[in-house]
Protein backbone atom coordinates (compact mmCIF):
# COMPACT_ATOMS: atom_id res chain seq x y z
CA UNK A 1 0.00 0.00 0.00
CA UNK A 2 2.92 2.34 0.66
CA UNK A 3 4.03 2.27 -2.99
CA UNK A 4 0.47 2.79 -4.20
CA UNK A 5 -0.03 5.73 -1.85
CA UNK A 6 3.21 7.31 -3.02
CA UNK A 7 2.25 6.90 -6.68
CA UNK A 8 -1.23 8.31 -6.00
CA UNK A 9 0.24 11.29 -4.20
CA UNK A 10 2.71 12.09 -7.00
CA UNK A 11 0.05 11.64 -9.69
CA UNK A 12 -2.44 13.85 -7.81
CA UNK A 13 0.26 16.50 -7.46
CA UNK A 14 0.88 16.55 -11.21
CA UNK A 15 -2.85 16.65 -11.98
CA UNK A 16 -3.36 19.55 -9.57
CA UNK A 17 -0.72 21.59 -11.46
CA UNK A 18 -2.80 21.55 -14.67
CA UNK A 19 -5.08 24.54 -15.13
CA UNK A 20 -7.73 22.23 -16.63
CA UNK A 21 -8.09 20.72 -13.17
CA UNK A 22 -9.25 23.99 -11.62
CA UNK A 23 -11.77 24.65 -14.39
CA UNK A 24 -13.19 21.18 -13.79
CA UNK A 25 -13.18 21.74 -10.03
CA UNK A 26 -15.17 24.97 -10.39
CA UNK A 27 -17.63 23.20 -12.71
CA UNK A 28 -18.07 20.44 -10.13
CA UNK A 29 -18.71 22.95 -7.36
CA UNK A 30 -21.28 24.77 -9.50
CA UNK A 31 -23.00 21.43 -10.20
CA UNK A 32 -23.23 20.69 -6.47
CA UNK A 33 -24.51 24.18 -5.69
CA UNK A 34 -27.13 23.76 -8.40
CA UNK A 35 -28.46 20.71 -6.55
CA UNK A 36 -29.57 22.72 -3.51
CA UNK A 37 -30.25 26.24 -4.77
CA UNK A 38 -31.32 27.88 -8.03
CA UNK A 39 -28.02 29.77 -8.41
CA UNK A 40 -25.89 30.03 -10.42
CA UNK A 41 -28.21 30.17 -13.45
CA UNK A 42 -26.24 27.53 -15.40
CA UNK A 43 -27.97 24.35 -16.64
CA UNK A 44 -26.98 21.36 -14.52
CA UNK A 45 -25.99 19.34 -17.55
CA UNK A 46 -23.40 21.91 -18.61
CA UNK A 47 -21.72 22.06 -15.19
CA UNK A 48 -21.60 18.26 -14.90
CA UNK A 49 -20.24 17.90 -18.42
CA UNK A 50 -17.67 20.62 -17.73
CA UNK A 51 -16.55 18.81 -14.58
CA UNK A 52 -16.06 15.50 -16.40
CA UNK A 53 -14.44 16.99 -19.51
CA UNK A 54 -11.97 19.32 -17.80
CA UNK A 55 -11.00 16.79 -15.13
CA UNK A 56 -10.30 14.30 -17.92
CA UNK A 57 -8.18 16.89 -19.75
CA UNK A 58 -6.20 17.53 -16.56
CA UNK A 59 -5.56 13.81 -16.16
CA UNK A 60 -4.44 13.51 -19.78
CA UNK A 61 -2.10 16.52 -19.42
CA UNK A 62 -0.59 14.91 -16.31
CA UNK A 63 -0.11 11.62 -18.16
CA UNK A 64 1.50 13.46 -21.08
CA UNK A 65 3.94 15.25 -18.74
CA UNK A 66 4.90 12.02 -16.99
CA UNK A 67 5.35 10.22 -20.31
CA UNK A 68 7.71 12.94 -21.55
CA UNK A 69 9.75 12.61 -18.35
CA UNK A 70 9.89 8.83 -18.82
CA UNK A 71 10.93 9.09 -22.46
CA UNK A 72 13.62 11.62 -21.57
CA UNK A 73 15.11 9.11 -19.15
CA UNK A 74 15.04 6.36 -21.79
CA UNK A 75 17.11 8.16 -24.42
CA UNK A 76 20.89 8.51 -24.30
CA UNK A 77 22.38 11.83 -23.29
CA UNK A 78 25.19 13.85 -21.77
CA UNK A 79 24.99 15.34 -18.29
CA UNK A 80 27.31 17.98 -16.84
CA UNK A 81 27.77 16.84 -13.27
CA UNK A 82 30.08 19.20 -11.42
CA UNK A 83 33.12 21.37 -11.49
CA UNK A 84 36.03 20.96 -9.11
CA UNK A 85 35.52 22.79 -5.79
CA UNK A 86 38.16 25.36 -6.69
CA UNK A 87 39.83 27.20 -9.57
CA UNK A 88 43.50 27.83 -10.25
CA UNK A 89 44.29 31.35 -11.48
CA UNK A 90 47.29 32.51 -13.51
CA UNK A 91 48.03 35.60 -15.57
CA UNK A 92 50.16 38.63 -16.28
CA UNK A 93 50.01 42.38 -16.62
CA UNK A 94 49.86 44.23 -19.94
CA UNK A 95 53.08 46.19 -19.48
CA UNK A 96 56.80 45.63 -19.94
CA UNK A 97 56.92 43.06 -17.13
CA UNK A 98 54.66 40.25 -18.24
CA UNK A 99 56.22 37.43 -16.23
CA UNK A 100 54.71 37.18 -12.72
CA UNK A 101 55.72 33.60 -12.04
CA UNK A 102 58.60 34.80 -9.87
CA UNK A 103 56.10 36.47 -7.52
CA UNK A 104 57.19 40.03 -8.15
CA UNK A 105 54.41 42.55 -7.45
CA UNK A 106 56.30 45.26 -9.39
CA UNK A 107 54.67 44.00 -12.59
CA UNK A 108 51.30 45.21 -11.24
CA UNK A 109 52.32 48.66 -10.02
CA UNK A 110 50.02 51.41 -11.30
CA UNK A 111 46.89 49.26 -11.66
CA UNK A 112 47.69 47.92 -15.16
CA UNK A 113 45.36 46.02 -17.44
CA UNK A 114 45.72 42.28 -16.89
CA UNK A 115 44.91 38.99 -18.52
CA UNK A 116 43.87 36.25 -16.10
CA UNK A 117 42.98 32.61 -16.74
CA UNK A 118 40.87 30.45 -14.42
CA UNK A 119 41.27 26.67 -14.77
CA UNK A 120 39.16 23.93 -13.19
CA UNK A 121 38.34 20.26 -13.72
CA UNK A 122 34.93 19.42 -15.18
CA UNK A 123 33.07 16.15 -14.62
CA UNK A 124 30.32 14.82 -16.87
CA UNK A 125 28.66 11.55 -17.80
CA UNK A 126 27.54 10.14 -21.13
CA UNK A 127 24.70 7.66 -20.56
CA UNK A 128 23.02 5.22 -22.88
CA UNK A 129 19.49 5.40 -21.45
CA UNK A 130 17.16 2.47 -21.88
CA UNK A 131 17.89 1.84 -25.56
CA UNK A 132 21.48 2.97 -26.15
CA UNK A 133 22.60 5.28 -28.94
CA UNK A 134 25.28 7.51 -30.38
CA UNK A 135 26.04 11.06 -29.19
CA UNK A 136 27.61 13.49 -31.66
CA UNK A 137 27.88 17.16 -32.61
CA UNK A 138 29.00 18.44 -29.21
CA UNK A 139 29.23 22.22 -29.01
CA UNK A 140 29.89 24.54 -26.07
CA UNK A 141 28.59 27.97 -25.11
CA UNK A 142 28.34 30.09 -21.99
CA UNK A 143 25.75 32.52 -20.65
CA UNK A 144 26.23 35.40 -18.21
CA UNK A 145 29.95 36.05 -18.61
CA UNK A 146 31.51 39.50 -18.05
CA UNK A 147 31.90 41.50 -21.27
CA UNK A 148 35.69 41.10 -21.16
CA UNK A 149 35.54 37.35 -20.45
CA UNK A 150 35.72 34.32 -22.68
CA UNK A 151 36.25 30.60 -22.33
CA UNK A 152 38.19 27.77 -23.92
CA UNK A 153 35.82 24.95 -24.85
CA UNK A 154 36.43 21.68 -22.97
CA UNK A 155 37.86 18.89 -25.12
CA UNK A 156 35.64 15.82 -25.43
CA UNK A 157 36.06 13.29 -28.23
CA UNK A 158 32.90 12.64 -30.24
CA UNK A 159 31.00 10.61 -31.35
CA UNK A 160 30.35 8.41 -28.32
CA UNK A 161 28.54 5.09 -28.86
CA UNK A 162 26.70 3.84 -25.77
CA UNK A 163 24.95 0.51 -25.12
CA UNK A 164 21.68 0.49 -23.21
CA UNK A 165 21.99 1.15 -19.50
CA UNK A 166 25.67 2.10 -19.59
CA UNK A 167 27.17 5.32 -18.33
CA UNK A 168 30.65 6.58 -19.11
CA UNK A 169 32.23 9.12 -16.73
CA UNK A 170 34.16 11.87 -18.50
CA UNK A 171 36.63 14.39 -17.13
CA UNK A 172 38.06 17.40 -18.89
CA UNK A 173 39.32 20.93 -18.22
CA UNK A 174 37.45 24.23 -18.43
CA UNK A 175 39.28 27.56 -18.83
CA UNK A 176 37.83 31.02 -18.35
CA UNK A 177 39.72 34.14 -19.41
CA UNK A 178 39.40 37.79 -18.44
CA UNK A 179 41.42 40.18 -20.60
CA UNK A 180 42.17 43.91 -20.80
CA UNK A 181 40.64 44.67 -17.40
CA UNK A 182 42.30 46.85 -14.79
CA UNK A 183 43.62 44.83 -11.87
CA UNK A 184 41.43 46.80 -9.46
CA UNK A 185 38.31 45.93 -11.51
CA UNK A 186 38.78 42.16 -11.81
CA UNK A 187 36.66 41.24 -8.80
CA UNK A 188 34.00 43.78 -9.72
CA UNK A 189 33.72 42.32 -13.26
CA UNK A 190 32.41 39.09 -11.75
CA UNK A 191 30.43 40.51 -8.85
CA UNK A 192 28.47 42.88 -11.11
CA UNK A 193 26.90 39.98 -13.00
CA UNK A 194 23.17 39.55 -12.45
CA UNK A 195 23.56 35.79 -11.97
CA UNK A 196 26.15 33.03 -12.02
CA UNK A 197 27.77 32.08 -15.34
CA UNK A 198 26.29 28.96 -16.96
CA UNK A 199 28.20 26.43 -19.06
CA UNK A 200 26.06 24.82 -21.79
CA UNK A 201 26.86 21.60 -23.64
CA UNK A 202 24.74 21.19 -26.78
CA UNK A 203 24.73 17.85 -28.59
CA UNK A 204 22.70 15.50 -30.76
CA UNK A 205 21.64 11.88 -30.59
CA UNK A 206 21.80 9.82 -33.77
CA UNK A 207 18.31 9.23 -35.14
CA UNK A 208 16.79 12.18 -33.23
CA UNK A 209 15.95 15.49 -34.88
CA UNK A 210 15.96 17.71 -31.81
CA UNK A 211 19.17 19.14 -30.39
CA UNK A 212 19.71 18.52 -26.68
CA UNK A 213 21.67 20.36 -24.02
CA UNK A 214 22.95 20.10 -20.47
CA UNK A 215 23.58 23.20 -18.32
CA UNK A 216 25.89 23.73 -15.35
CA UNK A 217 25.93 26.94 -13.24
CA UNK A 218 29.39 28.09 -12.12
CA UNK A 219 29.15 29.90 -8.76
CA UNK A 220 30.70 33.37 -8.91
CA UNK A 221 31.80 33.12 -5.31
CA UNK A 222 34.14 30.24 -6.13
CA UNK A 223 35.52 32.07 -9.19
CA UNK A 224 36.17 35.26 -7.23
CA UNK A 225 37.56 33.33 -4.26
CA UNK A 226 40.37 31.98 -6.45
CA UNK A 227 41.81 35.50 -6.74
CA UNK A 228 43.09 35.49 -3.14
CA UNK A 229 45.68 32.68 -3.50
CA UNK A 230 46.77 34.10 -6.87
CA UNK A 231 47.40 37.52 -5.36
CA UNK A 232 49.40 35.89 -2.57
CA UNK A 233 51.40 33.90 -5.12
CA UNK A 234 52.50 37.00 -7.05
CA UNK A 235 53.12 39.03 -3.89
CA UNK A 236 50.13 41.36 -4.05
CA UNK A 237 48.44 42.58 -0.86
CA UNK A 238 45.02 41.27 0.14
CA UNK A 239 42.03 43.16 -1.24
CA UNK A 240 39.87 45.24 1.06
Amino acid sequence: MGAVSKSLGEYASVVAKQWWFYVGLVSGILALVGQVMPIPPIPRGITIAGFVIFLSLAQFAAFHQLRLQRDEGEQPGLTLLAQAPSWTVGGYAWNDKHDTRLGTPEAFVGDPEVQLVWVTDLEMEAHGGAKGGVLFGLGWSMDYLPAAAGFVAPEVTMPIALPAGQGIPLKTVLRLTLDNVRLSQVRKAWEDLSTDPVLIAGYRVKGKDAALESRLPLPRGVIVGALTPWREMVGLPREG
